[in-house]
């Protein structure tokens, strides 16, 4: 089970290769690369920049900086295209012909009756049959969008150009821009062509052809079967005395369905393995380097570039954010690298008990980290 909190954003690229059985390892070796699950955090992600313009409080427009397009008008307010800490999910809607632009989604909706429940799908005053549309135009600060509170959004206000960029463009889009012999690096649902080279662009299908996609994620077909399919797992389904943390691309042991996935611990042999007391030390660090859009950093670079003005960093830093008051004895909340893989104290944290136990005291790197699931400061 994941756990996804109110800001956070959930990924988990997966594909079902099909095609001739013999080919079967080849083809899902391609697409491995290709393979990923990760949450995101409230403000882990920087986004890119959305702009309404208008000339006027009737109509608006919105211009996002790298979609290179054109308006004419005035920028009114300015904001992201993912979550910040600093920000609201702001909505265009419309009854009818009424219009609003604010964060109050339910903004036409009819007063709460007697029976507490709030009707989103009808419009205060209109005919039974007329419907709000919504449409999300990204996240901004409350109330800097105030003088369109009442506008029309209009999607045509702003022209895109017809050039095409010589730098790939990161924002999601529905189809690649043209088809180049460079990879995109944006977001798109199907890839652009064909090739024996797994495409660098993200994508929510595989090249081949398929009747009925799989939603669980595989690496590679775990049998000879005409539809593989392993799921990600956070502890693998072989009984090993010492279980390796790393990516494992093959399973331990014959089994009908091993886990391919990064493991955090195994599916220990014990029902109650003991556990060696944990010292409780001064306010540390942890000593792993946090994890953040492809690189890391360490406490001290992290301090070097601002970040203790984060409440996740300090939670990774109590030490060198001087607030160990707060975090002393938390969970760090930023993803951190272990042995190769991006992983999280929410993740050890939903594992079984026998499991935290194990990896807790097993590892101490971790148990600096994670240090209210493993117990650090427990009396």
């Amino acid at each position: 089970m994941v756990k996804v909190d109110p800001g956070d954003t959930y990924v988990w690229q997966q594909y079902l290769v099909t095609g001739r059985l013999a080919e079967m390892p080849s083809i899902a070796q391609e697409w491995k690369p290709e393979v990923y699950e990760d949450i995101y955090s409230l403000g882990e992600m920087s986004g890119t920049d959305i702009h309404l313009i208008s000339t006027d409080d009737a109509t608006f427009g919105a211009l996002v900086s790298e979609e290179g397009a054109s308006c004419s008008g005035e920028v009114r307010c300015t904001g992201k295209s993912v979550p910040q800490f600093d920000s609201t999910a702001l909505f265009a809607i419309s009854c009818g012909n009424n219009n609003y632009v604010g964060s109050d989604q339910y903004y036409f909706s009819p007063s709460i009756a007697s029976d507490n429940i709030i009707r989103s799908y009808a419009c205060e005053g209109e005919a039974i049959d007329v419907r709000p549309v919504w449409k999300l135009l990204g996240f901004f600060e409350e109330g800097s969008c105030d003088f369109l509170q009442n506008a029309v959004y209009d999607s045509n206000f702003c022209s895109c150009c017809d050039s095409v960029s010589s730098s790939p463009s990161v924002s999601t889009t529905l189809s690649p821009s043209s088809v180049s012999a460079s990879p995109s690096l944006s977001t798109t649902l199907s890839p652009s062509s064909v090739s024996a080279s797994p495409s660098l662009s993200t994508t929510l299908s595989p090249s081949s052809v398929s009747a009925s996609p799989s939603l669980s994620t595989t690496l590679s077909p775990s049998s000879v079967s005409a539809s593989p399919s392993v799921s990600t797992t956070l502890s693998p389904s072989s009984v090993s005395a010492s279980p390796s943390l790393s990516t494992t691309l093959s399973p331990s042991s014959v089994s009908a369905s091993p886990s391919l996935s990064t493991t955090l611990s195994p599916s220990s042999v014990s029902a109650s393995p003991s556990l060696s007391p944990i010292v409780p030390p001064s306010c540390e660090d942890s000593p792993l380097e946090i994890r953040f859009e492809g690189n890391n950093y360490s406490c001290e670079e992290a301090e070097a570039l601002d970040g203790c003005t984060s409440n996740i960093i300090q939670s990774h830093c109590p030490s060198t954010c001087n607030a160990c008051d707060e975090y002393e004895c938390a969970d760090s909340m930023a993803p951190w690298e272990f042995r190769s893989n991006k992983l999280r104290c929410s993740q050890l944290a939903n594992e079984d008990l026998s499991d935290i136990i194990f990896v807790c005291s097993r590892f101490s790197q971790i148990s600096t980290t994670c240090r209210f699931t493993c117990g650090l400061c427990a009396d």
